[in-house]
């Protein structure tokens, strides 16, 4: 997990244990939607205050928090985009798979191979491993990261559309330790989100940020 989204969990707690002048009954946590959220069992209002309203925000990485069907939800602010994509995993190159011993390995790139023995759990058909297209889940990790290489920059973080941050908080998520299967679910997890966006515009910091969580994804299934 990128370190400043372990932060910012913790200053949701810390700014709900401030207004509540006693420990957070309850820790916040990254919702379904990607957004950092507190189930609080809390009534939402003390004293007839909203306590949505007396959470204060200045200098914490949020620019806003709303009550929503007794969640609390933060918004994070331009601030942590901008820090955020400054925490980048350390520069790795992409790892060299032995060959593949199929009937057809010409047909097969090694890492697509690799990929989906991982993600199946089995060995996957040669069939499916040459295709070269979305059916293939290996191929399409793999030419996101290649496609991403290609693209021009564009961009800062106050220009970024919100399925942009969204991408962002999900790499932002990227765990320091899991298993492979869960490594390469992850990483096509990721290839699916930038493909919803409109690749030739990805801003340049999230595209970096981007390539080295899929290399170090790589790295960590070889």
């Amino acid at each position: 997990m990128n370190p400043l989204l372990a932060q910012a969990l913790e200053q949701a707690d810390s700014l709900i244990a401030h207004a509540l002048e006693r420990p957070c009954p309850v820790k916040s946590r990254i919702s379904s939607r990607g957004t950092i959220s507190n189930p609080t069992p809390l009534a939402l209002r003390i004293n007839g205050t909203e306590l949505a309203a007396m959470l204060k925000l200045t200098g914490s990485w949020f620019q806003s928090v709303t009550a929503e069907n007794g969640y609390l939800n933060f918004g994070l602010s331009q601030n942590w985009y901008r820090s955020a994509v400054r925490c980048l995993p350390a520069e790795k190159e992409l790892p060299v798979f032995a060959p593949v011993s199929v009937s057809y390995p010409a047909a097969i790139h090694p890492a697509d191979w690799r990929f989906l023995t991982i993600l199946k759990g089995c060995t996957p058909s040669p069939s499916l491993a040459a295709r070269q297209d979305r059916g293939n889940a290996g191929w399409l990790v793999r030419y996101t990261l290649e496609r991403l290489k290609a693209l021009e920059p564009r961009g800062t973080a106050e220009e970024w559309t919100e399925p942009e941050r969204k991408l962002m908080r999900l790499l932002a998520q990227a765990p320091e330790t899991q298993s492979p299967k869960r490594q390469a679910a992850f990483m096509l997890e990721i290839a699916g989100m930038v493909w919803e966006l409109t690749p030739q515009t990805i801003p340049q910091p999230l595209n970096r940020y981007c390539q080295r969580v899929l290399v170090t994804g790589y790295q960590k299934i070889q």
